[in-house]
C-alpha cells in the first residue's frame, strides 16, 4: 500500500466513524470479531435505523393527514 492509498484509506475510515457516530450515536458498538465485519454490522444496524424513521414520518404524515380532515369536517359542521 504506498502513501496516497494509506491516506485514502485513513479518510475513508474517519468519515464512516463520523458516520456511525452521528446516525448510530458515540456509544454504539458491536461484537464483530473484525473491521470489515464490524462495518457490514454497521451499515445494517443505520439501515434498520432509517426505516425505524421512515416507519414513524409515515405515521407522523398519517395522523396529519387525519388531523387536517377531522378540522375540514368541523369547520363544515360549524357552518351548517
Amino acid at each position: 500500500m504506498d502513501k496516497i492509498d494509506k491516506s485514502q484509506y485513513k479518510n475513508l475510515r474517519s468519515s464512516f466513524q463520523y458516520l456511525v457516530n452521528h446516525v448510530l450515536g458515540h456509544d454504539y458498538y458491536n461484537t464483530c470479531a473484525d473491521v470489515y465485519s464490524s462495518d457490514k454490522e454497521c451499515v445494517s444496524a443505520m439501515i434498520r435505523k432509517f426505516d425505524k424513521l421512515s416507519d414513524k414520518v409515515t405515521f407522523y404524515k398519517v395522523l396529519s393527514a387525519i388531523f387536517a380532515v377531522s378540522t375540514v369536517v368541523m369547520t363544515i359542521v360549524s357552518l351548517i
